[in-house]
């Protein structure tokens, strides 16, 4: 004799299944959630960054961007006030191969908002004739 349908037990192991593929998709969802607004914070702090160093190039000699020491807050990214860090010093000799020491400078710039957040740390070499 053929039964019809399924026994109580394995509609249970169904609904046992059910719930956990459920709890880890919630799970995952919402530590995606989070770390995407972490992404927002730091790709607007890294467009600071980028428009900081292109003008550190083309605004500064090397013996200033070997002793700079400077900060702002940047309002240009849709309002959004970004505190801005920069300090220069001479290159590592370390770095420095096939260059010479003055020619080139290591920068450093922090980028945070002011309203709160991560602080995203950029350091490079410049080399400004």
């Amino acid at each position: 004799m053929f039964r019809k349908g399924m026994s109580l037990i394995e509609v249970m192991v169904a609904l046992v299944i059910l719930g956990i593929v459920t709890m880890i998709f919630f799970q995952t969802t919402r530590y995606s959630g989070s770390n995407q607004g972490k992404t927002r914070t730091w790709t607007m702090e890294a467009t600071v960054i980028e428009k900081t160093i292109e003008g550190l190039r083309s605004d500064y000699s090397m013996t200033q961007l070997q002793s700079l020491s400077k900060s702002w807050i940047d309002s240009s990214q849709g309002g959004a006030k970004v505190a801005v860090v920069v300090k220069g010093s001479p290159a590592p000799s370390s770095v420095a191969s096939g260059f010479p020491v003055d020619m080139l400078a290591q920068v450093q710039v922090w980028a945070s908002r002011v309203a709160g957040g991560d602080t995203l740390t950029v350091s490079a070499i410049l080399w400004v004739n």
